[in-house]
């Protein structure tokens, strides 16, 4: 009873948490689909600024946050069905697909304004 408790403050508190960021930053897609866009307008400049082991640092907030109504044991959703995951693999294959010179490209890419 007493877990319920403070897990339901959690995720009242947890939504909170977004409200008053930029809707850029507010999910993986948004972030990760900014910084696909960037490697792929300045690729020199996108290496030197090792922004590819930044990655975990500048996702890690939008993942913990959806990570925080996970009940592995409980409710059944597996980790391959949850907004982050799917996103990163979306777009890591829309950005191969630009990359090879396929469909994908900047049309292809989900980016938020």
């Amino acid at each position: 009873a007493e877990y319920r408790k403070i897990r339901g403050e959690l995720l009242r508190e947890e939504k909170q948490l977004m409200d008053d960021v930029k809707s850029d930053y507010k999910s993986v897609t948004c972030v990760y689909g900014r910084m696909l866009e960037w490697r792929k307008a300045f690729p020199k400049q996108y290496r030197e600024a090792y922004v590819a082991l930044s990655l975990p640092r500048l996702l890690a907030p939008n993942v913990r946050l959806e990570m925080m109504d996970w009940e592995p044991l409980t409710d059944g959703k597996s980790l391959e069905t949850m907004e982050w995951v799917t996103s990163l693999f979306q777009q890591q294959e829309l950005a191969r697909e630009a990359d090879d010179g396929g469909g994908g490209g900047k049309r292809g890419m989900k980016t938020c304004s």
